[in-house]
Order: structure tokens, then C-alpha cells, then sequence
């Protein structure tokens, strides 16, 4: 008597994909697998397929799209002389779509139009096509750099020409618009942006992440008309989480306009030499629910005494601090913060900020570092201070060695490093003798290592041989994220057999 096949029911089987969202490739051998699990995997497949496939294989998916026009719209192009896919499809592709983002559409269907000498009138037809069909659209990024990717006034004509409701469920919206130094936009452009951001200031009200990435060389009075329409866009949304602006130039509008996320904004990132002034001071008082700041070298003007006894509530900074850039405004951000501060980052000059840190902020408990100064003895200090410190991260260069971790600095550094700390990461590569040092010296009993390294095969066995001497004296060592840089196939073959014995003792996780 055989046995009936019992299959999992639909309900179940879906859940199992969506977590294959992300995963094209193993989407892709699911649709061919049976018809139901095709009618289920398909809705996957198409919600971001430029994400989900190799450049290659994208004009196919605008050859998809254009198979999906009504017969109106292949008149309209016929009667231009092209030629269409045949025969229709199986499924309304475009219905499915949950990101979008035109560079990435942009390069294909140009790709695709000059193979086949075809009009610009075309790619208004697919964005038409995919902007009136698609009624889940969650991430939207549009990007306009120079005369590059979809041309701005075929984006505003799609999307305007949208059913109101159809933008309700957007959480992302990235928008870039930016000169070059060759090209510059027109006034008409700028309108079309305005024109743009306006229509997603009515259409758009449940943003979440919000991205405005703007760039202009000359300053034209079109300028205010956008920061205009970028105010009146954070101001209608209803639970904005984060926000980022790049290279933006300084609007009080926008600010202004910030205070109204006060209860929901939890990250703000502005990649820009913003001024740190009164205005600026006065959003991030109010701004009561931020856990997260990214500042990239801001500007300071004199800040009255009474404005900076308020504290603020973020957690995580993360600071981009260039050689020549100003720094008078970091001691009185970091007095604000002070004891709230959990996870900092510092990428660049950071020897400016040290003292700050150690007067202010004692409460860290992740720290991260890329800079390619040396680290000073300022440094030590900072790290001997942090008592409750639990992850520490520095990063130089994979291909570059700590030039710092020599000579008695080592011994100074490992003996630094607080007992509380269980994470370290070094990204940068290190040679065997400092590592030695550092797990001899070093008071903490660490659970996690990430370590990069080069092809200084000579060594590579007692590198790991160390490690599992460390864990073995420790009994805690129960990570290790391993970056092998440079090893080809010859020398990784040997590495390979020493990192299974490894695994006897802790996981090993190869980048």
C-alpha cells in the first residue's frame, strides 16, 4: 500500500518563503518546482527583481514589464515600430512590485533602448505601466545624478499620474538629485523636484526612513522652492523613524520642521557641514525620542550657556571628525549626552575628542575606531576609563597592519582594556606576536574575536593554535569572525583543514 504525499498547506509554505525574501537565487528554484509553489513564490520573486537578480539578466525583466502593457499602450508603441515580447505572461508582474529604484531600472531600459534604437517614449510607458499597477510599493528610491538614469520629468509624470492611495504603504523614500561638475540641472529640473516631493508630501504620510540626498554647485533661487516642499514632506508624516540629509545646504525650515516627528524620530543623520548653533541646538532638545546621531564636520557659532544645561536622550554617535574640521561644538554635545551615551563611533581625527569623551561620557559600552592616525596614549587613558565597555572595534585597512600595536604600546594597550570588555574586533591585519600579547595581557575574558588576516602562511598554524590555547585556558572564547585577505586557493586549502579543528572549540564564521 503506498503512502499519500502530504504537502505542507499554502499558509505554511508561505511563511517558509518570505524568509527566503532576500534570497534570489533560491526564490528561483522554488518557482520551478511545482505550480503552487510557483502561484507563491512569484509575488517574491517580482516585489524587488532588481534586487533579487544579476545585472545581466535586468532587461529581461524591462522585456517582462513591456510583455505586461495593455493593448492600448502596444498600439500606441507599435505604431512607433517596436517591437514587442511575446506571448503575454502568466502573471500581473508590476502588481507585485515593493521597491523600486530608478538608477537600477534606469541603466537597463537604457541598455535595452539603445540595443534596439528605440525613443525615450518607451520608458514613460514601463513607468507608467509599473507606477499604476503596483498598489504595495514600500521603498521608493529615485536618483538624478547629472543627466544620468530615468530622466526626472518621466519620474514626476508616473508618479503623479498615480491613484493617491497607491503611495499610502510607503515606509522608504530616497531621493537623489544632484549636479555634476559637467552638467548642471535647469530650473525647469528643480521644479520637476519640487513638483515631485510635493506630490509625496500628499500621497506619502507613513514614511519611515526618509532619505534627501541633494547636491546643487550654483546658488539658484529654486532652492528655497525645494526646501519648501522637503519641509512640508516631514511635516505630514505620522510616524517618521529616521531621517538623513547629504550635503544639504543649511535651511532653518527644515529644522523647524523636524520638531514635529519630536515623539517618533529615533535616528538623524546629516552628512554635512550643518551649523552647530542655536536653531540646530534648539531641534535637538526637542527632539525627545532620538536615539541615534551621525554628524559629518559641522560647523560652531556661540552657543548661549542656558541652552546646553538640557540633556539629551541619544544613545549612539556616531562622528565623522576630518583634520581640519571644527570641533568647539564637541565638548558641549558630548556634556549634553553624557551618561545616555552607549555606542560611539569615531572615524577620522579623533585624537581632538579623547579628553571630551573621558569627562563626559563614562556609560559607553561599544566603541568603535577607523582612523589611520596612530593612536596617542590619550587613547589608553580612554579605554581604561570605560568600566562597563563590552565591545571594541578598530579598524584601519584590511590590507594594512596596525603600525601602532608594537613595542611597549601593545603591553600598554592590552593591559587597558577593561575586564568588562567581550567583543573584540580588529579589522585591520595583525600579526601573530601583538595578538599573543594582547590574549596574554589582556584582563578580560572575551567571547568574540574578529580578526583579519593576510597570507603570512608561515605563521597561520600557530595563529589558530593560539586561539584554542586561549579558549582552552578561558573556557570562553565562543566566536571567531575570520577576514582572510588575499589567500588564494593554494594557501587557503591547508587554513581550511586547521579552521575544522578549530571548530571543535568555537565557531568559526570565514568573511
Amino acid at each position: 500500500m503506498s503512502l499519500l504525499k502530504r504537502q505542507l498547506p499554502p499558509d505554511c509554505l508561505l511563511d517558509i518563503f518570505t524568509h527566503l525574501k532576500d534570497d534570489g537565487s533560491s526564490l528561483y528554484s522554488c518557482v520551478l518546482v511545482n505550480r503552487l509553489w510557483c502561484r507563491l513564490v512569484t509575488p517574491l520573486l517580482w516585489s524587488q527583481p532588481f534586487e533579487l537578480s544579476s545585472e545581466d539578466r535586468h532587461i529581461k525583466i524591462i522585456k517582462t514589464y513591456f510583455s505586461c502593457l495593455s493593448d492600448v499602450d502596444k498600439k500606441c508603441l507599435l505604431d512607433q515600430e517596436v517591437t514587442l515580447p511575446d506571448p503575454r505572461p502568466f502573471f500581473n508582474y508590476p502588481k507585485y512590485l515593493k521597491k523600486f529604484n530608478s538608477k537600477k531600472f534606469g541603466l537597463a531600459i537604457n541598455k535595452w533602448l539603445t540595443s534596439k534604437e528605440l525613443t525615450q517614449n518607451v520608458t514613460n510607458e514601463i513607468l507608467k505601466l509599473i507606477f499604476t499597477r503596483s498598489d504595495r510599493l514600500i521603498d521608493l528610491g529615485i536618483v538624478c545624478i547629472g543627466n544620468k538614469y530615468s530622466p526626472l520629468s518621466s519620474m514626476e509624470n508616473s508618479l503623479l499620474g498615480k491613484d493617491h492611495d497607491s503611495l499610502f504603504k510607503l515606509e522608504m523614500f530616497n531621493l537623489t538629485y544632484r549636479d555634476e561638475q559637467d552638467y548642471r540641472h535647469s530650473n525647469q529640473d528643480d521644479k520637476a523636484v519640487s513638483k515631485l516631493i510635493e506630490m509625496m508630501s500628499r500621497c506619502a504620510t507613513n514614511i519611515k526612513h526618509l532619505r534627501i540626498n541633494i547636491l546643487l554647485w550654483d546658488d539658484r533661487h529654486t532652492i528655497s522652492q525645494i526646501d519648501e516642499t522637503i519641509s512640508q514632506l516631514l511635516l505630514r508624516q505620522n510616524n517618521l523613524i529616521s531621517f538623513e540629509t547629504t550635503n544639504f545646504h543649511h535651511s532653518l525650515k527644515i529644522f523647524s520642521s523636524l520638531t514635529s516627528q519630536a515623539s517618533t524620530l529615533k535616528e538623524l543623520k546629516l552628512s554635512s557641514n550643518f551649523p552647530f548653533d542655536v536653531s540646530f541646538l534648539q531641534t535637538l532638545i526637542s527632539l525627545n525620542s532620538l536615539e541615534t546621531l551621525h554628524l559629518h564636520s559641522m560647523s560652531f557659532t556661540h552657543i548661549p550657556s542656558q541652552f546646553t544645561t538640557h540633556q539629551l536622550s541619544i544613545k549612539n554617535l556616531h562622528l565623522i571628525i576630518p583634520k581640519l574640521s571644527s570641533f568647539e561644538y564637541l565638548p558641549i554635545l558630548l556634556s549634553m549626552i553624557s551618561n545616555n551615551l552607549q555606542r560611539l563611533v569615531l572615524n577620522g581625527f579623533i585624537q581632538k575628542v579623547l579628553q571630551d569623551i573621558i569627562e563626559h561620557c563614562p556609560n559607553i559600552q561599544e566603541l568603535c575606531i577607523e582612523t589611520n592616525s596612530p593612536l596617542q596614549r590619550s587613547f589608553l587613558k580612554l579605554l581604561s576609563s570605560l568600566n562597563s565597555l563590552k565591545y571594541l572595534e578598530l579598524k584601519r585597512g584590511k590590507k594594512i597592519e596596525f603600525e601602532w600595536l608594537k613595542d611597549d604600546y601593545i603591553t600598554q594597550f592590552s593591559t587597558s582594556i577593561p575586564s568588562s570588555l567581550l567583543h573584540l574586533s580588529l579589522q585591520s591585519n595583525i600579526s601573530i606576536e601583538p595578538l599573543k600579547i594582547i590574549l596574554e595581557k589582556c584582563q578580560a575574558k572575551l567571547t568574540t574575536l574578529e580578526l583579519c588576516k593576510t597570507h603570512m602562511q608561515n605563521e597561520d598554524s600557530n595563529f589558530i593554535n593560539l586561539l584554542i590555547d586561549y579558549e582552552k585556558k578561558n573556557s570562553g572564547l565562543k566566536r571567531l569572525r575570520l577576514s582572510l585577505v588575499n589567500y588564494n586557493d593554494y594557501e587557503f586549502k591547508p587554513r581550511l583543514e586547521e579552521i575544522e579543528y578549530a571548530r571543535k572549540f568555537f565557531n568559526v564564521i570565514l568573511n
